[in-house]
């Protein structure tokens, strides 16, 4: 990937237990040995309840406290924290049953400098594989 990239080299999963199943955790592996560069970070449920009810003094996202406590589903709580994380501090949000991938490698998603937000191609995986975003966005 491009050296010179607003997006910052931090990988983050979201999950409910830092405790993972062996093949969740093997991921997890590759990930950190594949990208040798990038800081992998793990945020369980009880980091992410603490994180979304603190206090905003940003007015950028105020509703960030109402909706943790009006999300239903979990699936809900870990699509706000992805939202809230990556708007805060910028990086890389992977679901956790995913491995790097040969255009995740070889930096072709990845390689434009202006690039803010990034999808993975829809029509190679029946929906994203990740969401990358520089932080404020």
């Amino acid at each position: 990937t491009d050296k010179n990239r607003p997006i910052p080299r931090v990988v983050h999963f979201f999950v409910k237990s830092k405790c993972l199943p062996k093949d969740l955790a093997e991921n997890v592996l590759q990930w950190k040995e594949q990208l040798v560069d990038h800081s992998v970070l793990l945020h369980d449920q009880n980091e992410i309840a603490q994180y979304l009810t603190k206090e905003r003094s940003d007015s950028k996202l105020p509703f960030v406290a109402k909706a943790f406590h009006c999300a239903i589903q979990h699936e809900a709580i870990l699509d706000l924290a992805r939202l809230v994380w990556l708007h805060d501090h910028g990086g890389i949000s992977v679901d956790i049953d995913h491995v790097p991938g040969e255009s995740f490698l070889n930096g072709t998603l990845l390689d434009n400098k202006q690039l803010h937000f990034v999808i993975e191609d829809h029509e190679s995986h029946p929906y994203p594989r990740f969401v990358a975003t520089t932080p404020g966005h």
